[in-house]
């Protein structure tokens, strides 16, 4: 009976690491094709931030209009594409469609907790961050891809701001199959972000990760996805077979007389395993092939025997050197020897010529070195996967980035020609307006110095008011060569202690501040920002310069209030004055170029001020804005970087 009992537990121990082997050599092959088609549609949407991205550099002046034009023409193939949105200055201004995402126009990345970190780090690296999956402002969770936006000006590259594109994820798991695999297999997905850990889950059983899976990775820029997957049942269910094998080694023992029976009843059972695992070997699109530590072919499929041209009874028994060039066979063994002595899987590329017809392919061939149940090496399984087509659009991919690499440098080209035409503009503009302003000054300060006497009063206050006008004249010219400077300079941050910036500004307007009895207050501590001096400067000098005009009439006298907070990475000054205010429905005009709140003959100015303060902060990556009521004075903010 124990030697009965003995073979009756080899069968079964055979027969179930056959099953396991041939089981998860299927579930390799489907999380093989599930990692390719999550990896190729992740990767065409990535393409879609960068190739916006470089449109957006050569165009970054674009408006609602424009941006939607250019996204529906790049998106028109997309298919996981929830929304793309544009955000300048880390804000979003520009989105499409815009239907249905209206809540995430004006969102500033840098305040939201979940989405700030990763258009920082985009910022900061200069590449495509992935992020996600997390809820979206508009409602419903999606993978967030962020490419940043460079543009070029004549002193070198700036910041624009940021691009993304959302992944509807549910689309993107049933579009690739997972959702459907996971009805089939016990699947789990989980995301390793860079600088974060541990990994988080978004989607399957968190459990498949402690259960041997066969695992696959998906590596994006910022975060790597990790694909696990298990039978259903696992890999140590009892199959059918099994049970029949006990049973029979269990009636064997106690009934001799059926010993022949069940014998002849195993060979049946085998027969039709081996006819199942031969209809399976048949019928793979992939070639492949079982050979033995000496290289020696042991099975193939249909596909392989299209390869070298012969039948497989053929082939079995036989090496590579029978049917392929020396050089070749020799490359053949060289990677089956290297699969063997790393005792685990290896990959690589080929391209192999099929001696039936004379086609070529390019396999992607994985040999696995294949062990029996007592951990002895029985030979090396090899499958080959045609993936010409992949290559092409791979290839296809790199020459479009190419093309669009070279175009971006053309359009570089071009804008700064056009910048160089600009500077000579200005520098035209100021000279040839400046020129006459200057003779009409001095010959009317001619005509009071010489013949002021024999003016009538009438005449001289008409010569007071062409002054005035001159003078008025001139400082728009100044204000404009400003602004157009300012929109071209590039500013770079460096660490500058405001309390001597302000201290500096105040010092210029001392003089004006004795004279109209102003109560000045300043506290600003001894903080460090990173911001360019001279337009920080600017900023300021425009800023306190619009608190002393619009407190002049302020009772019982003008104050102004200069403060400043750290708020962590942020520091956030606050200018106030107790003078006329403005009404907050005008606020996002107020920085614009040539509005004017107030008249001019009552408050005297050229209309620019604020437009270069806001472009000032915009060039160097800070914030401004502004809080008021009619009759209870401003308060201007400006908030910049640590």
């Amino acid at each position: 009976m124990a030697p009965i009992l003995a073979t009756t537990g080899l069968l079964d121990h055979f027969a179930t690491a056959h099953r396991q082997e041939l089981l998860r050599h299927s579930v390799v092959d489907r999380v093989s094709a599930l990692r390719g088609r999550l990896e190729g549609m992740l990767q065409s949407d990535l393409l879609l931030t960068r190739a916006l991205s470089a449109l957006i550099a050569s165009q970054p002046d674009l408006d609602q209009t424009a941006f939607t034009e250019i996204v529906t023409d790049l998106t028109k193939h997309q298919q996981l594409l929830r929304n793309v949105a544009a955000a300048p200055d880390l804000v979003v201004r520009m989105i499409h469609p815009l239907n249905g995402n209206e809540a995430a126009l004006g969102l500033d990345y840098r305040n939201h907790p979940q989405q700030r970190f990763a258009a920082l780090q985009a910022i900061e690296s200069g590449q495509t961050v992935v992020d996600g999956p997390l809820p979206l402002i508009q409602g419903g969770v999606g993978l967030i891809a962020r490419t940043p936006v460079f543009v070029a000006t004549a002193q070198g590259p700036g910041t624009w701001g940021v691009v993304s594109a959302v992944i509807d994820v549910e689309r993107l798991y049933r579009v690739s199959g997972l959702t459907a695999a996971n009805t089939e297999l016990r699947l789990g997905l989980r995301a390793r972000h860079e600088h974060i850990a541990p990994p988080r889950m978004v989607f399957g059983d968190p459990e498949v990760f402690r259960l041997a899976p066969v695992t696959a990775t998906v590596a994006l820029p910022g975060v790597t996805w990790e694909l696990a997957a298990i039978p259903t049942e696992g890999w140590h269910s009892s199959s059918w077979p099994s049970w029949l094998i006990r049973l029979g080694g269990i009636i064997t023992a106690l009934v001799t007389g059926g010993l022949l029976h069940l014998l002849l009843n195993s060979r049946q059972r085998r027969a039709n395993s081996e006819a199942q695992l031969r209809a399976l070997l048949d019928n793979l699109p992939d070639l492949v092939w079982l050979k033995d530590p000496h290289g020696v072919y042991l099975i193939c499929n249909p596909r392989f025997e299209s390869f070298f041209g012969a039948p497989e009874h053929e082939i079995v028994g036989r090496t590579d050197a029978d049917f392929v060039a020396p050089e070749l066979a020799r490359f053949f063994r060289e990677k089956d020897q290297a699969a063997l002595a790393a005792g685990r899987a290896r990959r690589n590329d080929e391209w192999i010529t099929f001696a039936s017809d004379g086609h070529q392919e390019l396999a992607e061939t994985i040999k696995t070195p294949v062990y029996d149940g007592a951990g002895r090496l029985t030979g090396v399984l090899g499958i080959a996967r045609n993936i010409t087509e992949r290559q092409r659009q791979q290839d296809e991919i790199r020459r479009l980035n190419a093309e669009l690499e070279s175009r971006v440098a053309t359009r570089t080209e071009e804008l700064a020609a056009l910048n160089r035409e600009l500077e000579t503009f200005t520098y035209s503009v100021s000279h040839d307006l400046k020129a006459p302003l200057r003779g009409i000054d001095g010959y009317s300060q001619l005509l009071l110095e010489q013949h002021g006497a024999e003016l009538s009063p009438e005449a001289a206050t008409f010569i007071a008011n062409i002054r005035r006008g001159v003078e008025q004249m001139r400082a728009l010219i100044d204000d404009l060569l400003t602004y157009s400077r300012m929109e071209r300079q590039v500013l770079t941050g460096r660490r500058v202690e405001l309390g001597g910036v302000i201290e500096m500004v105040l010092a210029e307007r001392h003089a004006l501040i004795v004279e109209r009895d102003i109560e000045l207050e300043v506290d600003v501590s001894e903080l460090t920002v990173r911001a360019d001096p001279d337009g920080l400067q600017i900023i300021l000098r425009n800023l306190v310069d619009n608190a002393i005009k619009f407190s002049r009439d302020a009772t019982p006298r003008p104050r102004i209030r200069i403060l400043a907070r750290d708020q962590g990475r942020r520091v956030v000054m606050a200018i106030s004055d107790n003078g006329i205010g403005f009404d907050m429905r005008f606020h996002d005009c107020l920085f614009e170029v040539f509005q004017r709140l107030h008249r001019a003959e009552d408050y005297p100015g050229t209309g620019v001020g604020l437009g270069i303060v806001h472009k000032a902060a915009q060039r160097m990556g800070a914030r401004v804005w502004a809080e008021s009521a009619p009759g209870h004075g401003a308060t201007f903010y400006l908030e910049l970087s640590r």
